[in-house]
């Protein structure tokens, strides 16, 4: 039979000193074929060319392996898996849950039109690319009563990714389908990616996106003092803010 995941429960002595805690959720499945994944560098030769699922068979880099498309059948269980995972993190004593939709996971792969190539009705348009993750966040909404973030990045960096208009839009949407907040995030959809690293790097698109689309937004991107992270958020361009240690 299959292992059954289980998350053990939160000490009450982390409660006591941490506060509400969040769990996130989300998939590596697109980072398997990544050369160079989110905790170091990653050989591709020792990846397996089966484990490379995406949304198109789009090669992260020049040296990363071709993914294979998720078929329709398959996306069954990949809402499956969240629910899961949401209902883990809830029997575990988790306050929030975050779904991660950023950095070109999964999710991430059919939002921008960089990496979804799609013919069918999930691709085209950002009606049809929105179509899967905003499917995820109802799936795992109807069994997670507590606050909900989604993480996504708001740009590419690159030329031909996620528009502006289109990142705004989809902020909105993530609203109408229950969302409470929007964690801003950018980048790694593509190795071409021009980084735009700095002194409070993201604040700028939170800014955007919670003014344009009038939801609460979780920024952080090299917020490092108190006084930062109040000056951003009496300033309204974000309603929480993720002191970094750098």
């Amino acid at each position: 039979p299959a292992r059954q995941h289980r998350s053990p429960p939160i000490p009450d002595e982390v409660r006591r000193s941490k506060g509400e805690l969040e769990a996130i959720v989300g998939d590596k499945i697109r980072w398997l074929r990544f050369p160079y994944g989110e905790r170091g560098r990653q050989d591709p030769k020792k990846v397996k060319a089966d484990h490379g699922l995406d949304t198109s068979p789009v090669p992260y880099g020049p040296r990363g392996k071709r993914p294979r498309a998720l078929e329709r059948d398959e996306i069954g269980a990949v809402a499956e898996a969240f629910c899961a995972a949401a209902e883990r993190a809830l029997a575990a004593g988790f306050d929030a849950l975050e779904i991660d939709m950023a950095h070109g996971n999964l999710l991430a792969a059919f939002l921008s039109p960089l990496t979804n190539r799609r013919a069918d009705d999930l691709g085209g348009g950002l009606e049809g690319r929105a179509t899967l993750p905003l499917a995820i966040v109802d799936a795992v909404r109807d069994r997670w009563e507590r606050p909900l973030i989604v993480a996504y990045s708001a740009t590419d960096w690159h030329r031909g990714g996620l528009p502006q208009r289109e990142s705004i839009a989809f902020a909105g949407k993530l609203r109408e389908h229950g969302v409470d907040a929007v964690h801003v995030q950018a980048g790694q959809t593509t190795w071409r990616a021009r980084r735009e690293y700095g002194r409070l790097f993201l604040v700028p698109y939170s800014d955007v996106i919670r003014n344009e689309a009038g939801v609460t937004t979780m920024v952080g991107g090299a917020i490092t003092t108190r006084d930062e992270a109040n000056t951003i958020v009496a300033a309204g361009r974000a309603d929480l803010c993720l002191m970094s240690a750098r």
